[in-house]
């Protein structure tokens, strides 16, 4: 069988290791480029410090405008709300109290809510009802939102005195206002002295009186009015009203003057200038006549005067 074995060609001859050619060695870092603990430590202090100068030159850059923008805000805020309140008393000598107390009393308001301090949020007619519940004897209270300052303004007016409203023994209660409305005067009023010469009012029936409540309806305030204008003291026949005594079940009215020895009597039921205006007339007859009454004056029925 050994015409099928393969022929040899013959051994290689294996190659010399010193004649092979190695292949190229690609090194991509240096030894000496290698970040060393020291080195890196270095390199994020300096980045930190370039990162903070650079932040620091854009914030002083913009400090300007920012400025300007927090001067802006500061002075939109300060515009839009209010520190004190000025308060103004028209028409003083009509007033009930001191003025230092009306203007303590219109400060402890504004300063009770938070809401009054801006301009936003104030609200002129509840602060002014507000006032006015507190002091009834005021006529009129505006309150005034300045644009620009950040104080209040409020103007106040007064209620002129109509009666003095006096108890059975002749004790002053408090004051009727040109209202109808029933006022009632501190122990410090400084207009105590101008008010003995209102003529005094005293009810046969009392009541409870309440500060600010309606003790005089508007037709009864009228008929008062009417008299009080009619009366005096201008004319012989014009004497001056000193005092009205006022039965409210009865509907009747007594009114009494100086320096006279009879009285009128009028009613809320009547007109009041055909009451007043009859009441004139028939006193400025009797007084022509120097028949003048000795007891009183009645014009409460329409048409008829009846004398005694």
């Amino acid at each position: 069988m050994a015409f099928f074995r393969r022929k040899s060609k013959g051994r290689r001859t294996p190659k010399n290791s010193e004649t092979v050619r190695s292949a190229p060695i690609m090194r991509y870092y240096n030894a000496d480029s290698v970040e060393t603990p020291a080195k890196r430590t270095k390199r994020i202090q300096t980045e930190k410090e370039s990162t903070f100068s650079r932040r620091l030159a854009r914030v002083r850059a913009n400090l300007p405008q920012k400025l300007i923008f927090i001067a802006i805000l500061v002075l939109l805020f300060l515009n839009t709300t209010m520190s004190s309140v000025a308060t103004r008393l028209d028409d003083q000598n009509n007033a009930y109290r001191t003025a230092e107390e009306y203007k303590q009393g219109i400060d402890d308001i504004f300063n009770s809510s938070f809401l009054n301090k801006s301009k936003l949020t104030f609200r002129s007619t509840s602060f002014e009802r507000d006032v006015q519940a507190k002091y009834p004897e005021m006529s009129d209270v505006v309150a005034v939102v300045p644009l620009a300052g950040r104080e209040l303004h409020v103007n106040v007016s007064f209620t002129a005195p109509l009666l003095r409203l006096v108890d059975a023994k002749g004790e002053l209660i408090g004051i009727v206002g040109e209202q109808g409305n029933f006022i009632q005067l501190s122990g410090e009023s400084s207009q105590l002295n101008m008010l003995m010469d209102v003529p005094t009012l005293q009810l046969l029936e009392s009541p409870t009186f309440e500060q600010g409540s309606q003790l005089l309806t508007s037709v009864e305030t009228e008929l008062v009015t009417t008299m009080l204008s009619e009366f005096d003291g201008s004319g012989e026949y014009r004497p001056t009203v000193q005092s009205i005594l006022f039965d409210v079940v009865r509907r009747e009215m007594q009114v009494r003057f100086i320096d006279t020895g009879y009285y009128a009597r009028i009613t809320p039921e009547r007109d009041a200038r055909e009451q007043v205006g009859a009441l004139v007339a028939t006193l400025k007859q009797l007084t022509e006549d120097n028949d003048m009454p000795t007891r009183y004056i009645d014009v409460r029925v329409e048409g008829r005067v009846f004398v005694r």
